[in-house]
Parts: structure tokens; sequence; C-alpha cells
């Protein structure tokens, strides 16, 4: 009887069913496809903000972390010029700016603003303050509607361009990061400051930051209806704040989720309006 048993498991009626049965089984039905994608879908919606508001937070430390070495840098520079604001070859040059180099003319200055720190990069490698142009690059920059934003912005045009001697109609470096210009620009702050790192220090002023309005042909327009370029958007499209670094060295970032600061100044790249005058430290 076992025998018979045993034997009758494995007849080929048996086998033949039990491979149709492991046929039968191996596809999945059209609900069980349907509540599979329904799971990845609410999953997705959970994790995708999580991460994007988690890069943003990675892209926001780096610029912070830029800002900071540009504050060290600037201090180096001051210690060898008197405490003097750093101000490069044509520091008030407002039509495509912020600019770190320009030589698209034999009377061009070259050096432009904070470019300045980083004289000397392209023959030794690293800058005389600032090791490396790409430290006023914020990692975070974000094009708009704006073809030339993708264009400059980046590192193989700062590569190519910044300290480039010869006359080009190309020869120009922007960056994203605005630096005040009143100090050295504007007659009532400058009779108060001298244009020194340490009395700038003192007055509580803002010495670089996020730009707003950067390579946007018409500044006076609200901000988001012109070619702009923002950086630390948030889902409008629009920055939810900025990072700041001060004349003390200290870098801060300043949370502006509602915009109404930029709203109020709507850019800030010429480095001679009213959001560097009336934003300090103690106002901020």
């Amino acid at each position: 009887m076992r025998i018979h048993i045993y034997r009758s498991i494995f007849t080929s009626d048996n086998i033949d069913n039990t491979e149709e049965k492991m046929k039968r089984s191996k596809g999945f039905t059209l609900i069980e496809l349907l509540v599979v994608i329904a799971i990845i879908a609410i999953l997705s919606s959970l994790i995708l903000p999580v991460l994007s508001r988690a890069r943003e937070q990675a892209r926001r430390a780096v610029c912070m972390s830029n800002l900071r070495q540009i504050g060290i840098a600037t201090f180096l520079y001051a210690d060898d010029y008197d405490g003097r604001v750093p101000t490069g070859g044509n520091p008030t040059w407002t039509i495509e700016v912020p600019t770190i180099w320009r030589k698209v003319s034999a009377s061009e200055p070259g050096y432009v603003g904070l470019g300045i720190l980083c004289m000397g990069w392209r023959d030794t490698g690293k800058g005389k303050y600032l090791p490396d142009p790409m430290f006023l690059l914020c990692p975070d920059i974000v094009p708009r509607y704006f073809y030339w934003v993708g264009k400059y912005y980046h590192k193989g045009w700062i590569y190519t361009w910044f300290e480039y001697p010869t006359v080009a109609s190309n020869n120009k470096v922007y960056i994203n990061y605005a630096n005040n210009l009143l100090p050295y620009s504007d007659a009532a702050m400058f009779s108060k400051t001298k244009a020194r790192v340490d009395l700038c220090a003192k007055e509580g002023l803002m010495w670089v930051a996020d730009a707003w309005g950067y390579y946007a042909w018409n500044y006076g327009n609200p901000p988001g209806s012109s070619s702009e370029g923002y950086s630390h958007l948030g889902r409008d499209m629009l920055p939810m704040g900025f990072n700041a670094l001060f004349f003390d060295g200290s870098v801060r970032w300043i949370n502006d989720p509602g915009h109404k600061l930029l709203y109020k100044y709507h850019y800030n790249s010429y480095g001679t309006e009213s959001f560097w005058r009336d934003l300090r430290q103690d106002t901020i």
C-alpha cells in the first residue's frame, strides 16, 4: 500500500497538473498591479519632498561654506592693503553684474569686484587669497527663463575665461554672489567706513550675499517676471531666503519664505541700492 501511494504521487498526470498551476501563478492580476502602483505612488509622494529638502539643505551648507571662505580671503586681502575692502579694477561696473573678470577691450580692467581675491589662479592653480574662483559661485544656481544664465554660470565657462589675458568678446566671467559696493561707492558710507573692513563690521554691514536678479536685463520688474536667475528656490520657483556674509566674518541664512524682502528690494546685484543699506546684522 505504501509503495502504491508513493508511486501515485509522481504519476504523469500529477506532474502535469503541478506545472499548470505554477504557470498560472506566475503573473499578477490587474488588481494586484494597481495596488502595487498605488503603494509606489504614495511612497514617492512621501520620500521625494524629503529628498528635495535634504538636497537643498546640502547645497545651502556648501553655499555657506563658500561665503566663509570668501570672508577669510577678505581678511587676508585687508591685511595686505591697509585694512581695505577688496575692490577689483572696476567694482561699480553694473551692466551685467555680478562680474569677477572682464577683458573685452584693451581698456577693461580685468579683475572686477571679488575676482581680485583669486588673482594668480591661472598661472599657479591657486588664487592668492581665495584658492579657486568656483568659491564665488553658489552651487544652488537655477536659471529661470534665460538662455544666457545657463551659458555663463558654470565651471566650464569660469575655468576657460577667468584671467584669460587676450581681449575677446566672450572674455567675461559672471557669478551669482552679489557684494556690497557702498563702502567705496557711496560718499556718506565711505565717510563712515573709509572702505575699511573693521569699520564696515562696526556698522554691521553685509558684505556678500546670494544674488537676486543676476543677469536680468530689466531689474525694475517684479520678481519672477523677467529673465532672472535665483538660488535656494521654493515650490513657487522663488528664493526662500538667502545666505549672507557680514564684514565681521559671520555667515547667516536669512529666511524669507513669504518673499517680503524679495518683493521689497527686487534685486541686490548692483550693490549700491537700499538692500545693502537697510539690511544689517541688527535689523534682520
